[in-house]
């Protein structure tokens, strides 16, 4: 089993920083000031007893942190503040007065998590924090203390993009280079689904589908395309994982390694001119049409998107990362023919690491939420991945074939 660092938020409702704070300077600031401390009332929510504030009408390390964000001229109102929380007590669920969103530091040794509408509870200590998202916190034995930097002019969704020009990974490049335009064009332009909808079918990690690939058939036939599987992408090439398309698109691309075979951030990151998503990839290819063990996807015609089939060797993974943001322009399947040897894990709020799925049924294909965390490695040799892709128009038919696969349980 690999251990990786906490995954980090990106999503609609926290951006995990990468900046350190000074808690220690932070927490003495927090001393001088604490006579100042009031009990928080405003005229939307009333009074709140249990939640006090200290509002600083000038503080200069918070002019420093917007500084180090990027943030300073960008945001022209923001206002520093601490905030304590009462032990074993709830902070109900609200919107933040006049607030679009905050830079949130948890002082505290011990960080409450916060549920947001209602999904699942999320800890962080260091985060760009949509308030204009109903949300709540039920504090634990010790006090709950937060440094606030309150942005009462920018949206969540704009500071983040601000911040994301100082940062060197993958999606902040897609998400912020000029050069990189043509592919943003092309993203937000899919049609999509709202978070509430997307959460009307992905209840757990995995939900199974009534989609079963006859895996005897499956490795009896895909001996005839062993030498058409291609390395997956360009990079971490000593991995023993490789990929076979089996959608494509009307194009025909000129280069050593089928577009579907790669990341996508990575293939778009290389070939800025020629940007690709998943949706472009919806027609069935003649390895989908030949193999009689595939047969079973093509109910999902004219729905596909990109998809493949991975075969690894037993040190090949992928690293954390997520799929699918909020609002989602596709849905994801998984499945495969060896579940004791192709692992599939998703980070766990709770507990605090990745947890590996169980009780994976071989050949069976399960609904999986690539909004979170995850990550896969292999174990064993010809492990086989059904790495289905599907535009959100398939909906419906995969909340009817959830059901019945659960009828049939």
């Amino acid at each position: 089993m690999y251990v990786y660092p906490p995954a980090p938020h990106d999503n609609e409702y926290l951006y995990d920083l990468s900046i350190d704070v000074d808690k220690h300077w932070c927490l003495n600031i927090y001393q001088t000031v604490n006579d100042e401390k009031e009990t928080y009332s405003d005229s939307k929510h009333g009074t709140v007893d249990n939640w006090k504030v200290i509002r600083l009408p000038h503080f200069d390390y918070a002019d420093d942190i917007m500084e180090e964000l990027g943030l300073i001229g960008f945001v022209k109102d923001y206002r520093p503040r601490f905030y304590v929380l009462k032990s074993n007590t709830v902070l109900d669920k609200h919107i933040d007065l006049d607030t679009q969103c905050a830079i949130n530091f948890v002082l505290s040794d011990h960080p409450a998590p916060v549920t947001f509408e209602d999904t699942e509870n999320f800890y962080y200590t260091k985060a760009l924090f949509n308030t204009s998202i109903p949300h709540a916190v039920v504090n634990g034995d010790s006090e709950r203390l937060l440094f606030k930097i309150s942005i009462m002019d920018k949206s969540f969704e704009e500071v983040r993009e601000r911040i994301q020009l100082n940062q060197l990974g993958n999606h902040s490049q897609l998400s912020t280079q000029p050069e990189y335009q043509p592919y943003r064009d092309k993203y937000r332009n899919i049609p999509r689904i709202q978070r509430k909808e997307y959460n009307n079918i992905h209840t757990s990690n995995l939900i199974p589908t009534d989609i079963i690939i006859n895996c005897d058939l499956f490795e009896s036939e895909i001996v005839r395309y062993k030498d058409d599987f291609q390395q997956w992408g360009v990079t971490h090439t000593d991995l023993s994982r490789y990929g076979l398309a089996i959608t494509k698109d009307s194009n025909n691309y000129n280069t050593p390694i089928y577009p579907t075979n790669w990341p996508l951030d990575v293939w778009n990151l290389n070939n800025p001119d020629v940007p690709i998503i998943e949706t472009d990839f919806k027609y069935p290819n003649d390895v989908l049409l030949s193999l009689e063990s595939l047969k079973p996807i093509l109910q999902l015609d004219p729905h596909l998107a990109r998809s493949n089939i991975l075969r690894w060797g037993s040190n090949a993974r992928f690293y954390p990362h997520i799929d699918v943001m909020i609002p989602a322009g596709n849905l994801r399947l998984w499945g495969t023919n060896d579940p004791d040897n192709n692992h599939f894990c998703f980070w766990n709020e709770e507990q605090q690491q990745y947890v590996d799925e169980v009780g994976i049924e071989r050949g069976r294909l399960y609904l999986a939420d690539t909004s979170k965390w995850h990550h896969a490695y292999s174990t064993g040799e010809d492990v086989y991945t059904f790495f289905i892709a599907l535009q959100v128009s398939a909906y419906d038919q995969i909340k009817q074939s959830i059901r019945s696969a659960k009828g049939r349980s």
